[in-house]
């Protein structure tokens, strides 16, 4: 049973990652004037799941990296959400 609740915890902290590092990419790139609004989004959603590479002020770095972060925090969540995923599968 609480196999089953953390397999669902971390497939709602994958999302969760995802869509942070969506949404500071978005805000990073509005802030600077790199995007072409919402709909950018919807027409290059691949580049906001890229690392951002472009030059921010000081008062921004800690908000790139933690946008930076978010990536390799969502594979973290799947690579559990997988051995969580084997393990129920295994019982």
């Amino acid at each position: 049973m609480i196999l089953h609740t953390l397999h669902s915890i971390s497939g709602c902290l994958i999302l969760l990652a995802i869509f942070a590092k969506i949404i500071i990419h978005y805000y990073l790139d509005k802030l600077y004037n790199k995007n072409i609004g919402l709909a950018s989004i919807l027409i290059m959603p691949l580049k906001y799941l890229k690392p951002y590479r472009s030059a921010v002020n000081s008062n921004h770095t800690l908000l790139k990296n933690v946008c930076n972060f978010m990536l390799p925090l969502a594979g973290i969540f799947l690579l559990t959400n997988l051995i969580i995923g084997l393990l129920i599968y295994s019982n």
